[in-house]
């Protein structure tokens, strides 16, 4: 939830950089999820995506007028 509020503040914030960062993600980051198959390979994703989330969490605290309420609309359909 915290990557999607990143992503929203971004969207909204600097557009031309989120289609770039978008364009780039789904083109590499679908192919590079199918090959995490092994709790290994998983253990380790998660490892180095922890200091990336808290990144992202700093960036929304920090640049959003109200966090809570962009990472809560993350839950909403």
């Amino acid at each position: 939830m915290v990557a999607n509020a990143f992503e929203a503040l971004i969207q909204d914030r600097f557009p031309r950089a989120h289609r770039f960062i978008r364009r780039n993600y789904d083109t590499y980051g679908y192919p590079l999820s199918k090959d995490i198959t092994t709790p290994f390979k998983s253990n380790v994703t998660y490892v180095l995506m922890k200091p990336l989330e808290l990144f992202f969490l700093l960036c929304v605290y920090s640049f959003s007028e109200k966090p809570e309420q962009l990472i809560h609309a993350q839950y909403k359909c």
